[in-house]
């Protein structure tokens, strides 16, 4: 057997809505000494979250991080919506915010479960404090460095002609 053919496997019993099952041929792919891919870990993860097994959901995300599979923005917002639905609202908004500060990519989808979460909770002053913090647009440089133009030379020509009064002189 190799990867795709175990992964089929784990796939359809996720799909039969049985995680046990999905769990138990991931756990036989590995002890076959066959590496599944993040795909197979999220289709597991998933399939405990769907029937509200946060717990399991999380050893699985576990497992996936000790075997050194990385894990995207689907992993992180199945784990987050299986904690939300398991009313761990707490555990949820601390994963995101520790993923958040070690630079991991996030998709929407994990911060609007938990902010809906909140609000269903009646807790608007929590869920008004979930969000993302992206990037700035336009990095500031450092405190003290001056802000200096590219050489003349490398900004290109201007597209008017010398004689042109809009032009600018260098």
């Amino acid at each position: 057997a190799d990867a795709l053919s175990y992964s089929s496997v784990v796939s359809s019993h996720a799909k039969a809505g049985a995680p046990a099952a999905a769990q138990q041929w991931l756990d036989r792919m590995v002890a076959a000494g066959i590496a599944p891919d993040a795909v197979a870990y999220n289709t597991v993860c998933s399939a405990h979250a769907r029937v509200g097994d946060a717990r399991s959901a999380l050893a699985t995300f576990r497992a996936m991080e000790v075997a050194g599979i990385a894990a995207s923005s689907t992993t992180h917002a199945i784990i987050c919506n299986a904690l939300v639905q398991a009313g761990e609202l707490a555990q949820a908004e601390a994963g995101l915010r520790s993923l958040v500060a070690r630079g991991d990519q996030l998709s929407a989808s994990s911060f609007n479960a938990l902010i809906s979460a909140h609000a269903k909770a009646k807790q608007p002053a929590a869920a008004a404090a979930v969000r993302p913090r992206p990037p700035p647009l336009f990095p500031h440089p450092s405190p003290g460095t001056p802000r200096r133009l590219p050489p003349p030379s490398s900004r290109g020509s201007s597209p008017l002609p010398p004689s042109d009064p809009r032009r600018c002189s260098s």
